[in-house]
């Protein structure tokens, strides 16, 4: 279930569903299947985002994408940020607009994505996390099968 904390919009599956789907898997396949779906899922709210953000120049819509995938605690999960990060480079004033200041109030255009998207990723990320996980069991099953035919006929 997508999460949203104080700065940052993060998306991630609960430690119950990886659990469940991908129990069999290695460490390190896990990974590449949740970082894959994160991704896709990730794609309609950056979409969002860069729809909903103030235009002046469109430097700062543009700047607008996930960042890499993070382990955080018992979940996954990635930042959809200008790039580069809140308050740094040429968009330093992203964070400024999404988070407020002292005289300016929040436009949270990140985080209005994050809320309107949140169904539509659950979702994505629920399927493509699913059909990872089937393509690397039945890849594990093929390879573990050729693997005892050799061996069987000496080859």
């Amino acid at each position: 279930m997508p999460v949203l904390t104080n700065r940052h919009a993060i998306i991630g599956p609960s430690p119950q569903e990886l659990a469940r789907l991908m129990m069999e898997l290695p460490a390190d396949i896990q990974k590449r299947i949740v970082a894959s779906a994160l991704r896709k899922a990730a794609a309609p709210i950056v979409a969002r985002a860069q729809w909903n953000a103030p235009v002046r120049s469109g430097t700062l819509m543009q700047s607008i994408r996930s960042s890499g995938v993070k382990r955080m605690g018992n979940a996954w999960g990635l930042e959809i940020t200008p790039k580069g990060g809140w308050y740094t480079g040429r968009t330093f004033y992203g964070g400024i607009l999404e988070f407020g200041s002292s005289t300016r109030p929040a436009l949270a255009f990140v985080r209005r994505a994050m809320e309107a998207g949140k169904d539509e990723a659950t979702q994505i990320l629920n399927t493509e996390i699913r059909a990872g996980a089937d393509r690397a069991i039945r890849r594990m099953q093929r390879n573990t099968r050729k693997a005892v035919e050799s061996m069987a006929f000496g080859t």
